[in-house]
């Protein structure tokens, strides 16, 4: 089930589209994509199309909203055209993440049509949709920081109630630079993290400047 902030995003993408409008917020991006995903996914249990189907959509989708989403989370960073050295910036983030993604997009095909005839498996699947798109959200905040690459922002504890020791030990840091953080990897809920301890699963955390605002 949605949560509430999904659904009103959900609402509001569609209420949207109906009235012929385009909204552009990282936020939208993400609940297409998800929405396409899960489809799909389904799709492949209902009988209406088989793995290899989904594999192709797949690819199809990360190499749409990838672009899309770091580019919208440029313009909620502030910057409202982008130049070429923005899209330079832009080229290089999507290239490295959707090489990051593919390797995995197979496996995942395979997955869901084994899970067509084990209904038992598809909780584990819709848990694996959320991680695509958790994953694709973060490629979106990496956007925004972009963005805002050289404000000044201090490391906060979300509300999880256990930390590991990488985000304890920013926590305590004085405040850097937006770039500071996304150049040595510490970078929060990003699942699969290699710099944090917690690997960004379960990761709440998020650099926010002094008056408390969220950068990244």
């Amino acid at each position: 089930m949605a949560s509430l902030p999904q659904a009103i995003e959900a609402a509001a993408l569609w209420l949207a589209e109906r009235e012929g409008v385009t909204l552009k917020t990282i936020g939208q991006v993400v609940t297409r994509y998800n929405d396409q995903l899960t489809n799909a996914v389904y799709d492949v249990w209902n009988g209406h199309s088989a793995a290899v189907d989904l594999r192709r959509a797949h690819k199809a989708m990360l190499k749409d909203f990838a672009p899309r989403v770091y580019e919208e989370g440029m313009r909620e960073g502030g910057i409202d055209e982008i130049d070429e050295e923005d899209q330079e910036a832009l080229d290089e983030a999507v290239g490295d993440w959707l090489g990051s993604q593919f390797d995995h997009v197979n496996q995942f095909a395979r997955d869901v049509d084994d899970a067509k005839k084990n209904k038992d498996g598809r909780p584990v699947i819709l848990d694996r949709v959320s991680m695509w798109v958790d994953s694709l959200r973060s490629l979106g905040d990496l956007g925004r920081a972009y963005a805002l690459k050289n404000e000044k922002g201090q490391w906060k504890f979300g509300a999880t109630e256990q930390h590991c020791e990488t985000c304890l030990k920013l926590s305590k840091m004085k405040p850097h630079r937006v770039s500071w953080f996304v150049e040595r990897g510490y970078i929060p809920r990003q699942n699969g993290s290699d710099t944090l301890e917690c690997g960004g699963w379960k990761c709440d955390c998020s650099i926010v400047n002094k008056r408390g605002d969220q950068l990244l």
